[in-house]
């Protein structure tokens, strides 16, 4: 093979790798901010676990319904588990986080249900680390999403552990939010928006029920570590049979946190029970 021949070929190769990374997503988009991935199908959606360092933009509604019943594709990956996370933490060894920025430019996600008793980062982000999300919503759908004792759980996102996480301008409607076999421990978190948060939330909302038979339990935040929520509300439910209980958060740190302009007007029921924050 000559020089010459072997650099076409080269060229060659990387053309189509390039080619192929485009063909996933709809569009020409590059995945830089200025730049990002264009999604418009489910498929796309589930591509973002494999390249979670880029950006992304919707430029439709997705429907996950058809998805995750059986027959779809997404049934076909998962099972009666439905929606598979987009970031995870299992161990100290073994996890993913979801780093790079997603844009729903005001398009919402629908149809979404998860039921993950085994696993510790439930949402549909498991985990993110200094992202930016803005203006997506989530319908969950009549299924609802269920975790397991030992896991945060969120309808957003499982757990935020970046301090220089944003997310603005997102909501979650639809079916409830469940945790089971929890322990008191405040870690072992359900909200209806956040499991654990340690970034920023501005301008969001959620209008879910909650429940955590013995954890901690939030309508929009259930752990509120560290950063700020701004102007947020929440409509939804929450209870916990045992454990704290908050109609915005229901665990706020005192590691310099701050709640403002937020409003809870659902039910609260839990043996540590706040109207905005449980303890």
């Amino acid at each position: 093979m000559n020089k010459t021949f072997q650099k076409l070929f080269f060229c060659f190769l990387l053309l189509s790798a390039t080619t192929l990374t485009q063909a996933q997503f709809s569009g020409n988009g590059s995945g830089t901010p200025s730049d990002p991935y264009i999604i418009t199908t489910p498929a796309q959606l589930n591509e973002v676990r494999n390249d979670m360092e880029v950006h992304y933009k919707l430029q439709n509604d997705i429907d996950l319904t058809d998805y995750l019943a059986p027959g779809g594709d997404g049934y076909k990956q998962w099972g009666d588990t439905g929606w598979k996370p987009i970031g995870h933490y299992n161990t100290m060894f073994d996890w993913a986080d979801f780093t790079g920025s997603f844009n729903g430019a005001g398009y919402k996600i629908i149809g979404l249900w998860i039921n993950r008793p085994n696993e510790m980062r439930i949402g549909f982000f498991g985990q993110t680390y200094n992202v930016t999300i803005d203006s997506l919503g989530i319908e969950i759908a009549e299924a609802g999403i269920k975790g397991g004792g030992h896991a945060t759980i969120g309808g957003l996102v499982g757990s935020q552990v970046g301090l220089s996480d944003n997310i603005n301008h997102c909501y979650v409607t639809g079916g409830g939010i469940s945790q089971y076999g929890a322990s008191s421990f405040a870690i072992h978190a359900v909200g209806g928006l956040v499991g654990y948060k340690a970034g920023t939330i501005n301008r969001c909302y959620a209008t879910v029920d909650v429940y955590s038979d013995d954890g901690v339990a939030g309508g929009l935040v259930g752990y509120n570590g560290f950063g700020y929520i701004n102007n947020c509300y929440v409509t939804g439910n929450v209870t916990s049979s045992s454990s704290i209980v908050g109609g915005l958060a229901g665990w706020q740190d005192s590691g310099g946190t701050r709640i403002n302009n937020c409003y809870a007007v659902g039910n609260i029921s839990g043996t540590y029970a706040g109207g905005l924050v449980g303890q």
